[in-house]
């Protein structure tokens, strides 16, 4: 619910001109495996099920398929009880708990140092 609120209040905003929603069965089956992504994304949203511990697998997959566009913002929604390893490029820009919720914010840097 809080994602689907921000990304309402985004469009409204005219911050976000396009926003696409990827089925979990296809990012995983598809957009991973694929060496170069459709297109480079600015900003991703990731809700994976808290049970799973699927948040660092899906932050290695946004990696490996090189989906995010630099300065692009990645948000990890996901438990407290699951720690998300800052990946080599990214900034952790903010986070933000709701008792057992977690949810992280990235960037990726626009420069060729770690930040």
């Amino acid at each position: 619910e809080i994602i689907f609120s921000f990304l309402f209040f985004l469009a409204c905003s005219y911050l976000v001109s396009v926003i696409v929603v990827i089925d979990p069965d296809i990012l995983f089956s598809e957009l991973f495996r694929t060496s170069t992504a459709p297109s480079l994304f600015d900003l991703i949203f990731c809700d994976p099920p808290y049970k799973l511990l699927l948040a660092n697998s899906i932050v290695s997959g946004i990696i490996r398929g090189n989906l995010l566009r630099p300065g692009g913002i990645v948000v990890v929604e996901h438990s407290t009880f699951e720690s998300i390893m800052r990946p080599p490029m990214w900034q952790h820009i903010a986070v933000r708990h709701f008792g057992e919720t977690c949810i992280d914010f990235f960037m990726l840097s626009t420069n060729n140092a770690d930040e």
